[in-house]
């Protein structure tokens, strides 16, 4: 068997890792994430479909290779609410959480609303692809 001298860390993948048209494909795959996640978020007002940007950087484990970020809910106050979930308080006998005269209803529930999800659910859909 021959002793194959493989340089540390290997100029060939560095060359590939830094190159335009590796940050080319990652910037694809992201716009396809973004356009999945698009098709499938609530859409109200669309303003939280409208909100999803891509980045492009460098990152990874020794900052050598490119990374894309999707960003969604940027700028919105309910974007991280809507996907994560949140607690809630509302009054058994309206659903409203406050009376109109402002003051606290009394038989207020208490719970949690369920976080949508959708951006984990086009996040693993993206590992078969």
């Amino acid at each position: 068997m021959d002793d194959i001298d493989i340089p540390q860390p290997n100029p060939a993948l560095t060359a590939i890792l830094a190159s335009p048209r590796m940050f080319e494909l990652v910037r694809q795959r992201t716009e396809v994430a973004k356009v999945a996640w698009q098709a499938i978020v609530a859409k109200r007002s669309r303003r939280l479909a409208a909100s999803a940007r891509v980045t492009v950087g460098i990152g990874g484990k020794n900052n050598d290779r490119p990374v894309g970020r999707l960003t969604v809910g940027d700028g919105l106050g309910y974007g991280a609410s809507h996907e994560f979930g949140h607690r809630t308080s509302r009054s058994t006998a309206s659903g409203r959480f406050v009376a109109d005269n402002g003051k606290r209803r009394r038989g207020v529930r208490r719970g949690k609303v369920k976080g949508a999800k959708e951006l984990k659910t086009v996040l693993r859909s993206m590992r078969s692809m």
